[in-house]
C-alpha cells in the first residue's frame, strides 16, 4: 500500500484505492501539461491509451493536490516509463545520408592505400632494398594515410 500526498513522486505504478481531489502531473510521460484528475473508482479498458487510465498513477509522475492511497502494480522496468525506456533503447540509430558517404569513401580509401603499400614494399623486395626498412616505410604510408 502507498499513500501519497500533494508533492509526492510516484514511487511505481499504481491501482488508486481511495482518492481525495486528487491530481497528478503527468507531463514527463505524456506530455501533458495540465494535471490529470484522478478517480479511483473508474472502470477503464485495459486497451485504454495512458491519459485516459484515470484510476492509476504511474512511475515518475508528481502529485499535484489532494491525498490518495494506492496499491503498486508494476516497478522498475516494467512500469509505462521502464517500457518507454527499453523502446529507447532498443532503438537503432540509423547514419544520415552524409554518414553513409563518408563511411564509404573511407573504405575506398582504405582499400587504395593498403594497395599503395604493398606496391612499396613488393617494390623493395624486387629492387633488393633492406625488408625491414621496406617493411617499415609501408606500414608507415599505411598509418598515416588512413582516416
Amino acid at each position: 500500500m502507498v499513500i501519497l500526498q500533494a508533492g509526492d513522486k510516484i514511487p511505481a505504478d499504481l491501482r488508486l484505492l481511495e482518492v481525495t481531489d486528487f491530481s497528478v502531473n503527468e507531463a514527463a510521460l505524456t506530455g501533458e501539461s495540465d494535471a490529470v484528475q484522478k478517480d479511483a473508482s473508474a472502470e477503464v479498458s485495459a486497451n485504454a491509451v495512458i491519459a485516459d487510465r484515470i484510476n492509476l498513477a504511474f512511475a515518475g509522475t508528481v502529485a499535484i493536490k489532494g491525498s490518495a492511497v494506492a496499491v503498486v502494480t508494476q516497478t522498475a522496468q516494467h512500469t509505462e516509463v521502464g517500457q518507454i525506456a527499453q523502446l529507447i533503447k532498443e532503438t537503432k540509430e540509423a547514419d544520415t545520408p552524409l554518414q553513409a558517404q563518408l563511411s564509404n569513401f573511407a573504405k575506398k580509401i582504405s582499400i587504395a592505400v593498403i594497395g599503395i603499400a604493398v606496391s612499396i614494399f613488393l617494390f623493395g623486395f624486387f629492387v633488393q632494398h633492406n625488408l625491414v626498412e621496406m617493411f617499415t616505410v609501408a606500414v608507415a604510408v599505411a598509418v598515416s594515410a588512413i582516416p
